[in-house]
């Protein structure tokens, strides 16, 4: 369909801009039989475009546009669920794409990593497109230095493209680079492209309405690969950040939902889970500068002994471990991607223990 009509087969209106529409068609093109990307990607390397445009580009795609519409996923690996969803999923197995038992596509084997993004300087000086993560680049921590200084709308504003350029469009090309490698590890970690808030790259905008601190920027790059079998912010996962002159890793779950926080408390009072807890405490401690999370309550929870074992444990309303330090030198290079991983990598047992309380 064209723009302003209604998908004969979804009944969603075709209203995505002209531009995005025709960049997120063209990149669609791209994609080779037997693979699959999602809409986030897609709208994050076209750009001034968001997940949900795409989602109607592929759904106003007519037979002449010679565009693989079913080649198009979500984030989570799965095929949406609307009228044509049986098709896709015939279409995509025909190719070779496999489906597992709960319906979702493996994006570590089977994804798209797209045209690449990323830029080096040529001998003359001139920006020249490469593929894959390259590092994020030295005005990625000049943007932020400057943003504690002028943390205003006004500068923002002005310097949008800046933002754009030096801190999504890398942070993009990172989560990709990043996924590819941490799924090996942890399967069910899922890549999320959605530069809204909504994926892995946390919003820069500020929620001031219930803190004394008005300043409507954060002053830090958040990003966060998460368990794809629940919400974001209830979910284990792993975390980086900058925040310069600092860089920080992470693991675990902030803050646990209350069913999840029952849960934990039960493992934690469980003689074989609790013991579990404390061999992955101390696995994940035994690497140089990683620590764990400090409890939050003073005192041990209603119901169980004061005396307890574990009351240190107890004590807790979410568990992860975390390292930072300065910036290091990887950071502006691919490197950023083994050093990470190989943190990462010693946080698992904790990790794999949070499994138990996941959900």
């Amino acid at each position: 369909m064209t723009d302003g009509r209604t998908s004969r087969s979804t009944g969603v209106p075709s209203h995505t801009p002209k531009g995005a529409h025709a960049r997120v068609h063209a990149l669609a093109r791209m994609i080779p039989r037997g693979k699959v990307a999602t809409y986030g990607q897609l709208a994050a390397i076209a750009g001034a475009c968001t997940p949900r445009m795409a989602g109607y580009a592929m759904a106003s795609v007519r037979p002449e546009d010679n565009v693989p519409w079913h080649r198009v996923i979500n984030g989570q690996g799965r095929i949406s669920e609307r009228p044509g969803a049986e098709l896709q999923r015939t279409m995509l197995e025909a190719e070779g794409v496999v489906f597992s038992p709960g319906g979702r596509v493996d994006l570590t084997r089977f994804g798209w990593t797209g045209p690449g993004v990323g830029r080096r300087r040529s001998r003359g000086g001139a920006s020249m497109k490469t593929s894959g993560f390259s590092g994020f680049p030295r005005e990625t921590i000049e943007f932020y230095r400057e943003l504690v200084k002028h943390n205003d709308k006004r500068w923002f504003e002005r310097h949008k493209a800046d933002y754009r350029e030096h801190v999504i469009e890398p942070s993009v090309e990172f989560v990709l680079a990043m996924a590819a490698r941490l799924q090996k590890v942890a399967p069910e970690i899922v890549p999320d492209t959605r530069t809204n808030g909504a994926g892995s790259i946390f919003r820069i905008y500020r929620d001031t309405r219930f803190g004394k601190d008005k300043s409507p920027y954060k002053t830090h790059l958040g990003i966060f690969f998460w368990d794809g079998r629940a919400k974001k912010l209830e979910s284990r996962g792993f975390y980086f950040q900058i925040e310069p002159p600092t860089m920080m890793l992470a693991s675990g779950m902030y803050r646990f939902t209350p069913d999840q926080l029952k849960a934990y408390r039960k493992a934690v009072d469980d003689s074989k889970g609790g013991a579990a807890l404390k061999r992955a405490i101390t696995k994940v401690t035994s690497h140089p500068g990683i620590a764990v999370g400090e409890p939050h309550y003073k005192r041990v929870p209603r119901g169980f002994d004061p005396d307890h074992r574990r009351a240190e444990l107890l004590k807790h309303n979410g568990m992860y471990c975390y390292t930072e330090g300065r910036i290091p030198k990887e950071f502006r290079s691919p490197a950023l991607v083994d050093y990470c991983l190989d943190r990462w990598k010693q946080m698992l047992p904790l990790h794999r223990w949070l499994d138990r309380v996941a959900g």
